[in-house]
């Protein structure tokens, strides 16, 4: 990860905080939060998706210098995002992508976001098991090694996101994703 994306995350995150905008760091930076650091080129962050929230988020996001900043939301399957750009210079572009996910993730997601620091910069990162839900939602290949990799460097409440993971009834993708989770004892082990 670089300086200069670690910068904007600093500059949007101190903007959202301004604006009073509930925001949880995801994506390739949430990882390296929890110990799981990959290659990453954008800022994914989640936010809260009431109207006050988004107006306030479009606004933080002008104020901290991101550009395309009143472009609709990208619908997909299961999220939607805000896509904006962070032109820090001529020749590097940024992509800053504020997602907007379901409410059966998005306040339990927002009020289990730690604060944590991330080199420089201090922030609220999506909890790994949020990190495994969001991953879910999306289920690619890169996104099912980044599940294994969440689950082996910390300790994931599994309660928590198998309960989750059926409610967004994406529970085939999680057996998918973390086979061991799902193995039957035998009656040696129980």
């Amino acid at each position: 990860m670089s300086d200069t994306l670690l910068a904007w995350l600093a500059r949007v995150a101190a903007a959202l905080d301004e604006h009073d905008v509930p925001y949880a760091v995801a994506g390739g930076l949430g990882l390296a939060a929890w110990g799981c650091a990959r290659a990453t080129t954008d800022l994914d962050l989640v936010i809260a998706s009431s109207d006050r929230d988004v107006t306030a988020a479009r606004v933080a996001a002008q104020q901290a210098g991101l550009l395309q900043h009143r472009r609709s939301p990208i619908r997909f399957k299961a999220i939607s995002m805000l896509r904006m750009i962070a032109a820090p210079s001529a020749d590097t572009v940024i992509p800053v992508d504020l997602i907007l996910i379901p409410p059966a993730l998005e306040s339990a997601l927002l009020q289990r976001a730690a604060r944590l620091p991330l080199g420089p910069v201090a922030g609220a990162f999506a909890s790994p098991e949020d990190l495994v839900l969001l991953k879910l939602l999306r289920d690619s290949d890169q996104d099912r090694v980044d599940i294994r990799a969440l689950a082996e460097r910390n300790q994931l409440d599994r309660a928590y996101v198998k309960a989750r993971a059926r409610a967004l009834r994406v529970t085939s993708r999680l057996t998918r994703a973390l086979p061991a989770w799902f193995r039957r004892r035998s009656r040696r082990e129980r």
